[in-house]
């Protein structure tokens, strides 16, 4: 497997890495809405930020109900909260640099402690393994959520592909990263679908549930 420029994987680790399951209560406390955006304050989210990650999370924790009613697990309150963090960090590396996901994700860990959460934080922009086959995890429902959420609208995913584009992409190198992160979205979307047996690429949200666009 190819990685992006810039991503590749130290070489003690694998690509199909598998994910590390431990029961749920041992990662801690989940933040609600509340001390998510006590967070925010905290953290001086500006407001077109804050406005996005409320439809990631909104998106994400619906996948996660979708999931729930499968019987394959309940993580809703997790994605919850890791849709409302995962761009925690991203107001002040638009002013100082850096990145936000990896920032963001020491940021989580230092005030909620949850490491679910934080992984899901440190890998929404890139997941550089081979997928699961238990795709019940906030980091999945994040990774996803934040490919079809543009500013603070649910769009399809190519729209959003090309919007990124527009924004980010500079140079060569960084258009190739982007055109890569959209293949995999591709083959995560696909996955995902099949997942929750439901055709994400239809999907919009009503009533903070999936549904699929007449």
């Amino acid at each position: 497997m190819r990685n992006a420029p810039g991503l590749t994987a130290p070489a003690y680790l694998h690509t199909d890495l598998p994910l590390l399951e431990f029961p749920l209560e041992d990662y801690g406390e989940i933040p609600d809405r509340a001390a998510c955006r006590t967070l925010w304050k905290r953290c001086a989210m500006l407001p077109h930020v804050a406005r996005h990650s409320i439809q990631v999370a909104r998106f994400a924790r619906a996948m996660a109900e979708r999931a729930l009613e499968l019987g394959k697990g309940d993580v809703c309150a997790l994605a919850l909260a890791a849709g409302l963090l995962h761009d925690i960090a991203k107001s002040y590396t638009v002013r100082y640099g850096g990145s936000h996901a990896q920032l963001g994700a020491s940021w989580v860990m230092t005030h909620t402690g949850n490491p679910l959460i934080a992984r899901a934080v440190l890998y929404h922009v890139w997941w550089p393994w081979a997928l699961p086959q238990n795709l019940t995890d906030p980091v999945f429902f994040v990774l996803y959520a934040d490919k079809r959420v543009m500013h603070d609208r649910i769009v399809d995913r190519q729209t959003r592909h090309r919007d990124l584009l527009e924004r980010y992409g500079t140079n060569a190198a960084a258009r190739e990263v982007i055109t890569a992160g959209n293949a995999r979205a591709d083959n995560l979307e696909r996955a995902m679908a099949a997942y929750l047996e439901i055709d994400l690429h239809a999907c919009t949200l009503a009533g903070g549930r999936l549904v699929e666009r007449t």
